[in-house]
C-alpha cells in the first residue's frame, strides 16, 4: 500500500482513471532501478487470514468513512479536496500488478501472510533489502528494511530502519522483537487486548 501511494501522485486523483500518467510513473520507477543494476520483485496481498479479518474490516470501514468525506467535500465545494483527504482509487492494487507484469517485472500474489512471505523470500534469496513502509518488517530477522516514503528516486537514496540499533536502544535482542510487537498490538493481537498486560509490565519495570 505504501508503494502504491508513492507511485500514484496524479493530480486529478478524485476522478481516478489517470492510467497513462500512472503507467509513466511505474515505467520511470522500474527503469531507474534497472539502470542501477537492481532487479525488483513485487508482492501483492492475495488473502486476508481469518485471524486478521476483524482488523481488515475495521480498516475498510475507516476507508469508507474517508471516502464519504471526499464526496461531501466535492458536493459542498464543487472541487477536489486537498491531499489531506487523499484516497487511492478502488482496485488500484489489482491493476498495478498487471501493469508491472506488462513492464516485464516479477510479481507475486501472496497465499499466506504477505509480510511473512516477503521477509522469507528476501532471506532465502539474499535480497539487497525490502522497500516499504510497514513496521512489521522490523520484527523479522530478514533483509535490511528501507523506507519507500523517504525514497528519492533521482538519487536512489532513502532511510534504513536498523532493527539491531532499535534492539540496542531498547536493551533487547532481535529474537524478542516478535514478543514486543505482540505487547504493543498488531493486526492479529489488538492493542486493547494487551493494554492491561502492558500496564502491569510497565508498573513492574518502574
Amino acid at each position: 500500500m505504501a508503494c502504491l501511494r508513492h507511485w500514484y501522485r496524479c493530480r486529478d486523483w478524485s476522478c481516478g482513471g489517470q492510467w497513462r500518467e500512472y503507467m509513466d510513473a511505474l515505467k520511470t520507477w522500474v527503469e531507474t532501478f534497472t539502470a542501477a543494476g537492481i532487479r525488483l520483485v513485487f508482492f501483492f496481498d492475495g488473502v486476508v487470514k481469518e485471524q486478521k479479518r476483524p482488523e481488515w474490516v475495521k480498516r475498510r470501514r475507516r476507508v469508507n468513512g474517508e471516502v464519504s468525506k471526499i464526496f461531501h467535500h466535492i458536493k459542498t465545494h464543487k472541487q477536489q479536496p486537498g491531499r489531506q483527504l487523499f484516497c487511492l482509487p478502488s482496485g488500484l492494487a489489482t491493476f498495478t500488478s498487471f501493469a508491472l507484469r506488462s513492464l516485464g517485472q516479477e510479481v507475486f500474489c501472496t497465499v499466506q501472510e504477505a509480510d511473512y512471505e516477503i521477509a522469507s523470500y528476501a532471506c532465502q534469496h539474499s535480497s539487497l533489502g525490502v522497500l516499504g513502509q510497514d513496521s512489521d518488517f522490523l520484527i523479522y530477522d530478514s533483509a535490511p528494511y528501507f523506507s519507500v516514503e523517504k525514497l528519492r528516486l533521482e538519487s536512489l537514496t532513502t532511510i534504513l530502519y536498523d532493527r539491531h540499533k532499535l534492539c540496542q536502544s531498547l536493551a533487547l535482542v532481535v529474537t524478542q522483537l516478535p514478543l514486543l510487537a505482540c505487547l504493543l498490538g498488531n493486526d492479529v493481537v489488538s492493542e486493547e487486548k494487551m493494554h492491561h498486560i502492558r500496564n502491569e509490565a510497565m508498573a513492574t519495570y518502574r
